[in-house]
């Protein structure tokens, strides 16, 4: 196999779905496809015969049809085969799918997957969307692997790339158990990359989604997505962020483009009344408080009675006391609209 070609394999047991294997293949011909039934993949991995190489990615039926296209029948949902796969191939990832996905069954899915597989998906968005996605996510699972291989799991960092100043600090955050050297227990590059999604993409603090980034710099999002160009060098490329499903910036990297914007050097280190003065922003493109309606919101809160997410004071909010803090990361932030009237 090329260096820029993965292997995908499919476990599912209606043979009419062999078609989409077969279509990924067409859309994507650097994606290299094995439909296989899920008792034939049971069978040849207990009797070792039909244990398969250089696997990138598994995608897995939820539901299991029970349609039968190999002369058996595999008793059980996709699920249960999660854990003879992790057994015997504990650094690559699962994703989960459905046929199904507006039913119950999808519902359940969503709620029983969360943990064991790495990703969850309607069927529909993998013949939508075409197999890129899976292409880019294998990719950087496979970054992982091929740096804890090396015995590089200080570099793990790198794979995000981020700006010089940050690498230390992050080192911080990262668990301890996935940036030893030389140690190379198994399942450690699906943990790293699970820590990377969960924790680092979902927690503010290193980096910011467009509302984040946007209240603090002082802007209403809109604001700040009109002049977007302005911070195309705080983008983040690192690890799946071509297939997280939105964009995220640097903070210190957003940070520094405003200072380095502000040749006047004002006295001020507000960064948000000089984010203000640098882009000419009007009072209708400055953030507001959702509670207060004042200017300079410090973060961003959660409104405990709808779970909308908007710009906030701090004064104007509370500590989430079901949030547990992350260190350098933002706390999570609650308020009322009705309490503070």
């Amino acid at each position: 196999m090329k260096a820029d070609e993965i292997s995908l394999v499919w476990i599912d047991d209606n043979n009419d779905r062999k078609k989409d294997a077969f279509e990924i293949e067409k859309l994507n011909n650097k994606i290299k496809t094995n439909f296989i039934h899920p008792k034939t993949f049971q069978k040849g991995i207990c009797d070792k015969t039909g244990t398969i190489v250089d696997v990138d990615l598994f995608l897995v039926d939820y539901a299991l049809s029970k349609k039968d296209c190999s002369s058996e029948f595999y008793l059980g949902e996709g699920l249960s085969l999660i854990g003879l796969i992790r057994e015997n191939y504990p650094d690559v990832p699962v994703y989960l799918y459905s046929g199904d996905d507006k039913s119950v069954i999808f519902e359940r899915l969503e709620y029983t997957a969360r943990k064991e597989a790495e990703k969850v998906l309607p069927l529909k968005v993998i013949q939508d969307s075409g197999p890129n996605f899976l292409y880019m996510d294998a990719l950087d699972y496979r970054k992982i692997r091929n740096t804890l291989l090396k015995g590089d799991a200080g570099k793990l960092i790198d794979l995000l790339l981020p700006p010089e100043d940050e690498k230390n600090t992050i080192k911080y955050v990262v668990p301890t158990e996935l940036k030893i050297d030389g140690m190379k227990p198994a399942g450690k590059s699906t943990s790293f990359a699970s820590w990377v999604r969960q924790v680092f993409m979902k927690n503010p603090g290193f980096i910011y989604d467009s509302l984040y980034a946007a209240t603090k710099l002082g802007m209403k999002k809109e604001a700040f997505l009109k002049k977007e160009k302005e911070f195309k060098a705080a983008l983040y490329s690192g690890l799946f962020a071509k297939t997280i499903g939105q964009q995220f910036w640097w903070k210190s990297l957003l940070y520094d483009l405003v200072f380095k914007k502000d040749e006047a050097k004002e006295a001020t280190t507000d960064v948000r009344e000089i984010s203000k003065k640098v882009f000419g922003l009007t009072d209708d493109e400055t953030a507001k408080c959702a509670v207060c309606t004042e200017p300079f919101p410090d973060t961003v809160g959660i409104d405990s009675t709808t779970g909308d997410r908007e710009p906030v004071h701090l004064r104007c909010s509370r500590s989430d006391p079901k949030y547990t803090r992350l260190l350098y990361f933002d706390e999570t932030r609650l308020f009322s609209k009705e309490e503070n009237k």
